[in-house]
């Protein structure tokens, strides 16, 4: 990991500190009885959510005028309940989850936070031995040694769930029949699973990967990064009701503004904001795990506006993984399933 001298890193850190200090100063920033207190809802607390908690901890969301709650839930399904009954303004959500329920038309995509899909496939160090696995392989040969493996997902039908199955498809095994699903839970389940035997490997973001290698259970098997199908590829992005739209676009303005500042910022300084989610939401992760996070994935975080195109494949990926069902094969529309009013009005 490449680090910064201590003395520039130090300065740069400082620098951060005033920007923030100036920040919460400023005249954009609108008084506590005036801020508009908004709920975003979480499937997960992983990388693909950092600059939620970002925003929150260096006070963007407040530079915007906003209160902002980011409560964790466990998974896709139930996060996204909570938008379309009201309890969350706004969703974090993958691809898959939200092309699951974009027919009903009820939510839109306003922004993608993060544009790779950074699942890591990440495997016991007993498999990989038992298997005689060269971890320094080519990623497809790496992957055609993974049948019969035992695979921990968070969730039934879920989008890691979905994902072993496009890794396994990718190494040329049979996802039918090649490797075992095991529902586990969250992040913290599935590193316990992995630590006790209960399974193999499990396909998610970092920094999980990290800390199974920093324990020495386990290795990032295969990376995202080495992975030309996934750079670039829409991810995680910021959900909304359709009827929100009409009734409170200058809330979603500043939601999108905050948040495309909060992109910019760890892309810029990674090292920097890794240590401000280690004092905040993200304090139960090692540094080091944080620090390697950021490195890996922080360039996913820089704003830019969705296309059509971009659309249609990472639905084309998520066709691959699981086959034709509703979220793979609804018609996408800018407009109604994704749009760039408000990306487009924040990027100027």
């Amino acid at each position: 990991m490449t680090r910064l001298p201590s003395e520039a890193l130090c300065f740069r850190r400082l620098a951060i500190v005033a920007t923030i200090v100036a920040t919460m100063g400023s005249p954009l920033r609108l008084q506590a009885e005036e801020l508009n207190k908004v709920t975003i809802a979480l499937p997960v607390l992983a990388s693909v959510v950092m600059p939620l908690f970002y925003a929150r901890d260096t006070g963007l969301f407040k530079k915007y005028g906003l209160d902002v709650d980011l409560p964790v839930f466990r998974g896709g399904p139930p996060a996204n309940a909570a938008l379309l009954s009201g309890d969350a303004q706004f969703l974090a959500a993958d691809p898959y989850e939200f092309l699951k329920v974009a027919e009903n038309g009820h939510e839109i995509r306003v922004l993608t936070l993060v544009h790779s899909i950074t699942f890591d496939f990440v495997a016991s160090n007993t498999f990989i031995r038992q298997h005689g696995i060269d971890i320094t392989a080519p990623p497809k040969m790496r992957l055609a040694e993974l049948k019969d493996m035992k695979v921990g997902n968070s969730a039934i039908g879920g989008t890691n769930e979905a994902f072993a199955r496009w890794f396994i498809r990718y190494g040329g095994l049979d996802p039918d029949r090649d490797f075992d699903n095991i529902n586990v839970g969250g992040t913290a389940p599935l590193i316990g699973a992995i630590q006790g035997g209960r399974i193999d490997g499990f396909v998610q973001s970092p920094p999980s990967g990290y800390t199974v290698m920093r324990v020495g259970v386990g290795q990032v098997l295969v990376d995202f990064r080495e992975v030309p199908e996934l750079k670039g590829t829409l991810f995680t992005g910021l959900q909304t009701r359709q009827d929100f739209i009409d009734s409170h676009p200058a809330v979603i303005r500043r939601v999108v503004k905050a948040l495309i500042e909060a992109g910019k910022e760890i892309a810029d300084h990674p090292l920097e904001a890794a240590q401000v989610l280690k004092n905040g939401a993200y304090a139960q992760f090692e540094l080091v795990d944080l620090e390697k996070t950021l490195n890996a994935t922080a360039f996913t975080f820089r704003p830019r506006q969705d296309s059509a195109n971009d659309w249609q494949y990472v639905q084309g990926l998520f066709r691959e993984a699981v086959g034709k069902n509703a979220a793979t094969t609804v018609k996408v529309v800018e407009g109604r399933t994704w749009t760039n009013r408000f990306t487009a009005d924040a990027m100027q």
